[in-house]
């Protein structure tokens, strides 16, 4: 409530950071499914999309803590 009435970018930051996890769990679901029969040395149609969802779910990840980090910084709970 804080953040809708006195900080609505924060607000809108958080809902992006909430989405964005949304969209990796897809992501960490699927490289779980891929990766315990994985092996890059016969398997080299699938890593095109190992690496993509390795890197992806890298960035989601990152930008979470990093914003989660930010938004707390302003008022902590």
């Amino acid at each position: 409530a804080y953040f809708d009435q006195h900080l609505p970018w924060l607000s809108n930051w958080f809902d992006l950071k909430e989405a964005w996890g949304a969209v990796g769990l897809p992501l960490v679901l699927a490289l779980a499914w891929i990766g315990p029969t994985f092996d890059p040395k016969k398997d080299r149609g699938v890593l095109p999309y190992y690496l993509f969802l390795s890197g992806a779910t890298a960035l989601i990840v990152w930008f979470n803590v990093v914003s989660g980090l930010i938004i707390v910084s302003y008022r902590s709970v």
